[in-house]
């Protein structure tokens, strides 16, 4: 009987390059989702630092210039992190994009895998039941003694 060979090789070779190239996309979108979370975290810290800053300077008494000047600090920072907020989502939806794309092309990899296992399993069952054949043919003809 013939080796086994499998016709969809490339097919399966190719999906196992897509799933890998997904899975650097979606690791490069969670990267990116992650660097935004930390900026924001970082500007929570710095604006809090700040107000904390202005509290102690409008306790020990400071002039109007400089809490005109903190004022506008405090306005940047509430405006980067609504910025970084929007991006953050936006992040969010291409990170969910990515990963059902991903999860997707593992799927179809999977089912060109499990069809490759089947028809494998089916070729090893032919295999065997004419190895069986030839072994029951043989001990008809007397070639193998029972015992």
């Amino acid at each position: 009987m013939k080796k086994f060979s499998f016709s969809l090789n490339t097919l399966l070779s190719l999906r196992a390059q897509k799933e890998q190239a997904e899975a650097q996309n979606y690791a490069q979108a969670l990267g990116a989702f992650q660097a935004l979370q930390q900026e924001i975290v970082a500007l929570k810290s710095s604006l809090e630092k700040h107000q904390a800053n202005q509290r102690n300077k409008m306790a020990n008494g400071y002039n109007s210039h400089d809490a005109q000047l903190d004022l506008k600090a405090v306005n940047y920072y509430k405006e980067k992190l609504q910025e970084k907020n929007l991006e953050l989502r936006s992040a969010e939806a291409h990170l969910e994009k990515r990963a059902s794309i991903l999860s997707k092309t593992r799927q179809d990899k999977k089912v060109i895998q499990q069809y490759r296992e089947e028809l494998e399993g089916q070729y090893h069952y032919q295999l065997q039941c004419h190895e069986q054949k030839l072994i029951d043919e043989m001990a008809l003809r007397g070639g193998i003694q029972a015992s």
